[in-house]
């Protein structure tokens, strides 16, 4: 009997240790869902006109998502695939491949 009275204390805190841990992996994930990828470009500040003279639009038009003519956001995830899914089916030495998800 004495042994078992022995283990209560040492089993009492790792129950209360486990549970803390829980706790605050469930409050983590909580407080951080609702953020996650949020971008909303009308609430960017523009720059000074002297910092937007040091860095002028350039000449060249890109054909990426994300440089698009006119695109205040980043470009989606799936926008990013879909275009290199398309430079992949145009050109045989290029593969475009998923190693894993996150």
């Amino acid at each position: 009997m004495k042994k078992h009275n022995e283990r209560q204390p040492q089993r009492s805190r790792f129950l209360r240790a486990l549970a803390f841990v829980c706790l605050v992996v469930v409050s983590m994930n909580i407080s951080t869902a609702p953020v996650a990828a949020q971008f909303d470009p009308s609430k960017v500040k523009a720059e000074p006109t002297a910092v937007a003279l040091l860095y002028p639009d350039p000449s060249i038009q890109y054909q990426t998502p994300g440089l698009a003519a006119e695109r205040a956001d980043f470009a989606s995830h799936q926008e990013v695939l879909d275009y290199l899914r398309n430079i992949a089916s145009k050109h045989p030495q290029i593969t475009a491949e998923l190693i894993g998800k996150s």
